[in-house]
């Protein structure tokens, strides 16, 4: 075979062992499979978007088969052919596969196996051409995005093509057979999101702590059953979901000392064995913002006195706050929008505590052991479907009582042995509750269905 090299196109002079190709160049096919061809013949080094027969003028070339030709790289020039729909390579020694044939809009069909590739990988490869020539495409228009999605590519090893990508800023490797990271994923520092959900990763990797800019964090639905010690390395990190895995525990005060989490963070960890004496389960139900308040506010009353528990999805008042040392710390406690329909008697328990709020619950009847909290200055209860409450009272020395808190904040006129809603006024239910309580009857009052 005679290879002449010119500018714009290479002219093959098809005699000798090519002589059986000409027919088949006419038909805009190029079959090489089975030649011995070197990394030395001139075709491989000059520009091979046409190829000149002799006396059939150019012709773009649309299928190339160049399997079995003992090459350890692909012609270069071939992939600006834009006319180019099928190029098979089979069994040669190729590693790397230019991403610039991703570029061809017409390429339809890219078959590079038996080669020892490295990128693309393996595992890409063994999927068939259609995969391959997504995986690239992916690949290359990531670079101008800064965002890649590799979601369901069955990687076993994160390809080097990820890790060259250094400027990425939102990585989902959701759906793959991933169980561990290089050490070199951390050269990828600008990161903000990553999902590694639906992997098989036992232990969250240690690689991830290098990456200060991560934002949020995906690591669902894996087989995770601890942490390395380093999350609070990720001062950057605001939403970590971590359920449906197998974690007993997981490092709740690391977690809560980065700042982004205790402003507006977001922690979920359903489904794991978590015990509900850390979180209650219908906390964790609740979402990862519910998790995340709960997990924030006992954190930092232990500095303040504070403890805010609203919206957190509660059923019923976490026991933790009658135990040492919430129970003669808390000053403040605010138990709003939840789903509480009582208040538990061990409330007496918090020694210290100086408000109360529970607006917007459940709940129908309001204790009257609140009135022994004698910490207690302030109680809201509005937004709660009140209708009654049993106390002990002696009417006699009462003629007026004040009831603010309920239902329309109604002031509450006791009459004889009768009671009356009249107008509306500002006044304190609480110290209502104190009065009635102070009155030494041992009999009980049911106050109606007050609106």
């Amino acid at each position: 075979a005679q290879v002449v090299a010119c500018r714009l196109s290479v002219t093959v002079d098809f005699s000798g062992p090519l002589a059986s190709l000409g027919h088949n160049v006419l038909k805009r096919q190029l079959n090489l499979a089975g030649i011995s061809l070197t990394d030395d013949t001139p075709i491989w080094h000059q520009d091979a978007r046409k190829i000149q027969w002799s006396g059939a003028g150019e012709l773009d070339i649309e299928e190339v088969d160049m399997s079995f030709c003992d090459v350890c790289s692909l012609p270069r020039g071939l992939e600006i052919n834009s006319s180019l729909r099928v190029l098979s390579a089979r069994h040669n020694h190729i590693k790397r596969v230019p991403l610039d044939y991703a570029s061809l809009e017409n390429l339809s069909h890219l078959d590079v196996s038996g080669n020892p590739l490295v990128s693309p990988p393996v595992d890409i490869m063994q999927q068939g051409p259609s995969k391959l020539l997504s995986y690239m495409r992916t690949i290359v228009a990531s670079k101008a995005s800064m965002v890649l999605d590799l979601t369901n590519f069955k990687l076993a090893v994160l390809p080097t093509d990820v890790i060259e990508l250094r400027s990425l800023s939102s990585l989902c490797l959701r759906s793959n057979a991933l169980d561990v990271l290089p050490d070199a994923f951390t050269t990828l520092n600008c990161l903000t999101n990553l999902d590694l959900g639906n992997n098989s990763f036992v232990c969250l990797p240690e690689t991830l702590y290098g990456i200060p800019s991560l934002e949020t964090l995906r690591v669902d639905r894996c087989a995770l059953v601890t942490f390395k010690k380093g999350v609070h390395l990720l001062e950057s990190l605001s939403d970590i979901d971590v359920s449906f895995n197998r974690l007993e525990n997981f490092p709740a005060d690391d977690l809560t000392a980065i700042p982004q989490m205790r402003l507006n963070g977001s922690i979920s960890i359903q489904h794991n064995r978590i015990s509900s004496a850390l979180v209650p389960l219908e906390v964790q139900s609740s979402g990862g913002k519910a998790t995340c308040r709960y997990l924030c506010s006992f954190n930092s009353c232990l500095l303040n006195g504070v403890l805010d528990l609203s919206q957190c999805g509660l059923k019923t008042v976490p026991s933790k706050i009658f135990s040492e040392p919430f129970s003669t710390r808390i000053v403040e406690l605010t138990l709003d929008n939840n789903d509480l329909t009582s208040l538990p008697p061990r409330f007496t328990q918090l020694l210290n505590l100086r408000i109360l709020s529970v607006r917007h619950c459940r709940l129908s009847e309001l204790p009257a052991f609140l009135a022994s909290i004698r910490s207690l200055q302030d109680l809201r209860t509005a937004g709660n479907p009140v209708s009654s409450m049993h106390v002990d009272m002696d009417l006699a020395p009462l003629s007026k009582a004040q009831g603010g808190g309920l239902k329309g904040s109604k002031t509450i006129a006791f009459k004889g042995k009768g009671l009356e809603v009249v107008e509306t006024v500002d006044g304190s239910f609480l110290d209502m509750l104190r009065r009635i309580g102070e009155s030494r009857h041992d009999g009980k009052l049911h106050l109606g269905k007050l609106q």
